[in-house]
């Protein structure tokens, strides 16, 4: 269940899952710049489907910058898309993701599913304050344009005693885990499996 759960997880967080019967197009697809993400998906979600899942990398260019190498992970089949998502009713898309129900009662998912979304979409934020005094402040934060599916995310951080908040952010939504105390039982309950992110983490609270 941890493995479905962090592939709905990392989709709803940077990925999709497309059924175009006008088109023939039945796919899940997530691109990344980091290959450590599309590795661990692509075993997770080979896992899910049994079959053998494929990563392809390109290269993409940026405005008025130099190219970067993205990675792909891909699967074509009509029948293992259809299954997936009608078994586990995750529900993608940038303006649109939302939780399956699943999340909010078996725990195995729910750790799975956040995991996968905050590999995804979180970054881990360190600043110092000099003013009034020496302060250092610290957090974990996602920004989506979909408040109700953050809000959302946000009950599901609370079943593992995690506390968050949500606010605006010009055209986004911000949800932030902020301070020591919280970011360590982030770190005990749900955690990352990307190193990068799992040694800032560490950096955070220490």
């Amino acid at each position: 269940m941890f493995a479905v759960g962090y592939v709905c997880g990392a989709l709803c967080a940077d990925g999709g899952i497309y059924l175009d019967a006008r088109h023939g197009n039945y796919q899940i697809q997530l691109e990344t710049p980091e290959r450590e993400f599309a590795e661990k998906l692509r075993a997770y979600l080979s896992s899910c489907v049994e079959k053998e899942v494929k990563i392809y990398e390109t290269k993409r260019k940026q405005y008025k910058g130099l190219p970067y190498k993205t990675f792909i992970v891909s699967l074509y089949a009509k029948r293992l898309v259809t299954d997936f998502a009608n078994k586990w009713e995750v529900v993608t898309g940038s303006y649109s993701w939302k939780l399956p129900e699943i999340a909010f009662v078996n725990r195995e998912f729910r750790t799975g599913f956040l995991r996968g979304f905050f590999d995804g979409e979180a970054t881990i934020r360190i600043r110092f304050r000099s003013k009034p005094w020496r302060e250092k402040t610290r957090n974990v934060r996602v920004t989506s344009a979909n408040k109700r599916g953050l809000e959302q995310l946000k009950e599901l951080l609370e079943k593992e005693g995690i506390k968050s908040i949500i606010y605006p952010a010009d055209r986004y939504w911000c949800l932030d885990i902020e301070g020591r105390r919280r970011l360590a039982t982030f770190q005990e309950k749900v955690g990352f499996s990307l190193q990068k992110k799992k040694q800032r983490l560490e950096n955070a609270i220490n």
